[in-house]
């Protein structure tokens, strides 16, 4: 019953809203493209990440990009959750292409993240 996930959506727990918004991203994304449209405005990565993977899912690859690329514009967040949003990014396909001038300079800004600069270059190399 999705009322279950639209109740957990709302939640003060940035655990429950994670697992609802992975829950309405796997089983109707396109129905409920409003619900983690709004989720992808949360405060918490995992939270707003997840709802742009949704909206990936549904054929909304655009504004999941946008999403994305807007987590990564904070380049002192931790790298765990750059790396969540640089690789939900690297599997939207042509549509991340806008925001390839915040991957090169997140790359430059943290030069010693091997992982992060490892799936900046894939990105910034699949671009060229």
């Amino acid at each position: 019953d999705r009322r279950i996930l639209y109740k957990a959506l709302a939640s003060d727990d940035a655990a429950a809203r994670y697992w609802a918004v992975t829950g309405i991203g796997q089983l109707s994304p396109r129905s409920d493209a409003d619900k983690l449209r709004t989720a992808a405005d949360d405060e918490d990565v995992s939270v707003s990440v997840t709802a742009a993977k949704g909206l990936g899912w549904a054929g909304y690859t655009k504004e999941a990009a946008r999403v994305l690329e807007k987590n990564l514009m904070d380049f002192d967040r931790p790298e765990i959750e750059l790396h969540f949003a640089l690789d939900a990014l690297d599997r939207i396909g042509d549509d991340a292409k806008p925001a390839i001038g915040t991957v090169k300079n997140l790359n430059k800004a943290r030069p010693k993240t091997k992982y992060i600069n490892r799936i900046a270059k894939r990105l910034i190399d699949k671009f060229k």
